[in-house]
């Protein structure tokens, strides 16, 4: 077995245990063949201002090891230096005790380049996981961080990207090698059942932080069909929660609409049991693990051409449309309630587990570990 030490600024707190569970969820399948450690790292930007104060907190309840590194924030600019700084002379430390052997980032910054400065220092390889959504955005908008993220991908041992778009996205900026390796689901969490609701039982889930998953192209989509008889379960929670909620009101629908806020990991099984069919019409995704989530559980799925759902969505699952199109997405609800019963349960799930499951992203991932091991 393998020791391997996950970076992550990503990662599930109590105030969002949504935050990057993928990340948690990769953790503890590559558990199963090696041994894993976790460091989350973060800024605490409500803290008073200081200069090399920070906390590390351990934990061992999730079959890995846990630990998460706080920086309190300092001066503006000076912060991420700051940061960057501390988390590197931790993480080394950790690296030492643990022996560990690759270091895997989960995103280019300020991950990656935490490995890198690892490399730097002590020669462990590492590996970055690429799935931010916003890449190319983020690029664009922090140039002063271009830099740092071009230096830590050309000189990572192995770049994985989760899409052939993320993947092209990467190459504008980085001639190395990637490796595509998409996201997974543990299908066994998710069972189907036969929806006996006459009424159409429609769902979306995700994080309303941003208008970025297109929630407001759903709502303005749904106000446009007359005479459907649904309820739309709507699930997440962010600052634009009330706007959402509002929005519905004012286009008229809200008695259709049940809103959940924030739904805990271990219930979202239980949310797509609700369900006929799932919709995620977002603006950009790098990959859309929400969607393999409901394909687990027999549902068929409407998305959008957005960077990665068109890539695994095929005819028998469900229908990809044009982001942000209020009336392509009408008429996608309505192709999908037409030709409901074209679409076979059994078949979504089994399409989900061919090519989608935690053994084959665990099979992937390790062969790369073996590969810059022995090298």
């Amino acid at each position: 077995m393998n020791n391997i030490l996950i970076i992550s600024s990503s990662y599930p707190s109590l105030q969002n245990p949504q935050k990057g569970i993928f990340v948690k969820e990769r953790a503890k399948i590559l558990q199963k063949t090696n041994t894993v450690y976790l460091v989350a790292v973060e800024v605490d930007y409500n803290s008073p201002i200081s200069f090399f104060k920070y906390k590390i907190n351990k934990s061992t309840s999730n079959d890995f090891t846990e630990l998460k590194l706080v920086v309190n924030r300092s001066l503006p600019i000076y912060n991420q230096i700051n940061f960057l700084f501390i988390a590197a002379k931790e993480i080394n430390k950790m690296v030492k005790k643990y022996n560990i052997q690759i270091i895997h980032c989960q995103l280019s910054f300020p991950a990656g380049f935490i490995g890198y400065l690892l490399n730097v220092i002590n020669g462990t390889p590492f590996v970055i996981t690429e799935h931010a959504s916003n890449f190319t955005a983020f690029l664009k908008r922090r140039m002063l961080f271009k830099f740092l993220i071009k230096r830590a991908l050309t000189k990572a041992d192995r770049i994985i990207a989760v899409s052939n778009n993320l993947k092209d996205s990467i190459l504008k900026y980085i001639k190395n090698k990637i490796v595509v390796i998409p996201n997974f689901v543990e299908i066994d969490k998710f069972s189907i059942i036969s929806k006996q609701n006459t009424k159409w039982q429609i769902g979306f889930l995700g994080l309303l932080d941003t208008k970025r998953k297109g929630l407001d192209i759903l709502l303005n989509s749904l106000a446009d069909i007359t005479n459907l008889d649904y309820t739309l379960h709507i699930g997440g929670s962010g600052k634009l929660f009330d706007y959402y909620q509002n929005l519905a009101k004012k286009l008229n629908i809200h008695k259709n609409c049940v809103f959940y806020k924030s739904i805990l990991p271990e219930n979202t099984p239980e949310f797509f049991l609700k369900l006929h069919f799932f919709i995620l019409p977002s603006f950009n995704e790098s990959f859309g693990i929400v969607l393999l989530e409901a394909m687990s559980s027999g549902i068929p799925v409407i998305a959008t051409k957005c960077g990665g759902p068109e890539e695994f969505v095929t005819n028998e699952v469900g229908l990809i449309v044009e982001r942000g199109n209020t009336e392509s997405l009408t008429q996608a609800i309505k192709d999908m309630i037409t030709n409901y019963e074209n679409y076979d349960k059994n078949v979504i799930r089994s399409y989900v587990k061919e090519n989608f499951s935690a053994e084959i992203y665990s099979k992937k991932i390790n062969e790369i570990y073996s590969e810059i091991i022995e090298k």
